[in-house]
């Protein structure tokens, strides 16, 4: 407990609080339970308040891990019971995932009596590096306040707690990372022969009798491979360039829809197939035969469980929640889909894409591994059989030079590799990287070899 101590100890016990650094003792023990927190020239009411702004800077801002740093604490000389404290913000930047540090100070104001704070005093500009310049408009200020009235009531009805002193992501990573995660009945669903069979007769009767959108139909499907395989392979699985996180969330939606499950499970499969590559422990190796490869692996018992013991990295909030929420990823974008074009919209927008991206994906996974050429050998040595093959390339947008990319798994181009190695997504990310929507790529160093052959 918080009794006989200075108020500037107080203070500093609620810094320790915040900062994860007293598991024994929380927020409740320093604040009092009507403590007045003046805002610029608001003043808001009750220790349930600041829960909230503490969850909502930790959860909701642009870094993760976040810590208070103090660098200055003295007490008022007409008051002694009010504190001044100086602090540094650092922590994680959510976007590309480095340490930072706030490159200037920040002051609050403390009230103390009875050991217990009772006054806070502090600014917007004190949360503009957690947030962003935005926070300093009033108007954005006044948005964000509605959006955090909807949001706990979410979180109410979820029945999810913000009382926590430590980062949520914490304790929830960690829980995740011990017990590993299982696919749910959705997640088996799409993955049954039943759906599997029920999706190809509805993609031959809409090519039958239905009115063919052709455009429609490569549209969406060009969407949906963009989120397999920028998306899924090349950016979850292998972190091949760095993005935003709200593109990152809309490559993982973008692969939800191509109903190949959702980014942890399709990273853990991938990363085992390179581990194992065409062994007895890879799970779609076409030494257990070619249909296996291509579609057979999917309902066997071992593609059901995701091994988060390879996925160490995804384990972050956007990844989990497209793995937890696929349903409701994809009810949404059926239930648009329906609206705007009817029955005749779903065949085209939706099942038909589906149909056609599984196969074009699975290709790579039966042709790629028995036809075509060897250019390269690829760990395992002696057993993987990965193979270049144009015509899974250019149905795929360049997945199909497989064995360039078993040779280099972190690049972001599997083709271009010889002029003729045309790679329709990595042409695409080059377009991105110009926009600065991603960035880091990672890929062959020519130059540098070409110097090293002169000298």
């Amino acid at each position: 407990m918080a009794e006989n101590l200075a108020p500037s100890e107080v203070v500093l016990g609620l810094v320790r609080v915040i900062n994860g650094e007293s598991p024994r003792l929380s927020a409740k023990d320093y604040l009092d339970p009507s403590v007045n927190i003046h805002m610029d020239s608001a003043r808001h009411c009750g220790i349930e308040l600041w829960y909230k702004w503490i969850y909502l800077i930790r959860n909701c801002g642009r870094l993760c891990n976040l810590y208070m740093t103090p660098c200055e604490l003295s007490c008022d000389r007409e008051n002694p019971n009010i504190v001044h404290l100086s602090i540094r913000w650092s922590g994680i930047e959510r976007s590309r995932w480095t340490p930072v540090v706030a490159p200037e100070i920040y002051h609050l104001r403390y009230l103390v009596e009875n050991c217990r704070i009772i006054e806070v005093w502090t600014t917007k500009s004190n949360y503009i590096f957690i947030f962003g310049l935005w926070i300093r408009y009033s108007i954005l200020y006044r948005l964000l306040f509605l959006w955090a009235i909807f949001y706990f009531a979410i979180l109410s009805l979820r029945g999810k707690d913000y009382h926590e002193d430590n980062d949520e992501g914490r304790p929830a990573k960690s829980r995740t990372q011990k017990e590993g995660l299982k696919s749910s009945s959705w997640q088996r669903f799409t993955r049954s022969k039943w759906t599997f069979l029920l999706f190809h007769l509805l993609c031959l009767l809409y090519c039958v009798v239905g009115r063919v959108d052709f455009i429609g139909s490569f549209t969406v499907w060009f969407v949906m491979q963009m989120g397999v395989h920028s998306g899924y392979h090349r950016y979850f699985s292998h972190s091949s360039f760095r993005t935003y996180p709200w593109f990152e969330f809309i490559l993982g939606c973008s692969g939800c829809l191509a109903f190949q499950n959702g980014p942890l499970w399709w990273a853990s499969k991938h990363r085992r197939h390179h581990q194992f590559a065409d062994t007895g422990n890879d799970l779609h190796s076409p030494t257990k035969g070619f249909w296996h490869s291509h579609v057979g692996w999917l309902w066997s018992k071992q593609a059901d469980d995701i091994d988060c013991k390879l996925i160490p990295d995804l384990l972050r909030p956007i990844p989990i929640w497209i793995e937890n929420y696929q349903v409701w990823i994809h009810i949404i974008y059926v239930s648009t889909v329906y609206l705007l074009g009817g029955w005749n919209g779903l065949l085209a927008w939706w099942i038909t894409p589906v149909v056609v991206c599984w196969h074009t994906t699975f290709a790579t996974n039966s042709f790629c591994h028995t036809i075509g050429s060897h250019p390269y050998k690829c760990r395992p040595y002696g057993f993987c059989m990965a193979r270049n093959n144009f015509l899974v390339a250019i149905a795929n947008l360049g997945e199909g030079w497989h064995s360039n990319h078993h040779a280099n798994p972190s690049r972001c181009h599997h083709g271009f590799y010889r002029w003729y190695q045309l790679d329709i997504v990595y042409v695409v990310l080059l377009l991105l990287e110009k926009l600065g929507i991603v960035w880091g790529l990672k890929r062959q160093e020519r130059t540098r070899r070409k110097l090293a052959s002169k000298s």
